[in-house]
């Protein structure tokens, strides 16, 4: 169910990344384990950058992105650095 509105909101994440010209390299999603303990895997976003946005500009960047969302989703979201080689 996750993936699926991953699915539905990632082309308005990379607009929004590509209005803000943001330095994005990659965007997925990957499953992890729940925090609280049982069997479900979770969704977790994962953006990476070729260099770290900073702090006031990342918190505000997941704030933005957690809104481009469908209703009632809330996927966790994760921002690395590094860069796509392959």
């Amino acid at each position: 169910m996750e993936p699926r509105k991953f699915g539905e909101c990632v082309d308005d994440i990379v607009k929004h990344l590509q209005q803000a010209k943001a330095k994005w390299e990659s965007i997925d999603c990957l499953g992890r384990p729940s925090q609280d303990g049982d069997r479900e895997i979770r969704t977790t976003v994962l953006i990476s950058f070729s260099v770290l946005p900073g702090e006031k500009e990342t918190l505000s960047w997941k704030k933005k992105l957690k809104m481009l969302m469908p209703s009632g989703t809330s996927l966790p979201m994760e921002f690395v650095e590094g860069e796509v080689i392959e």
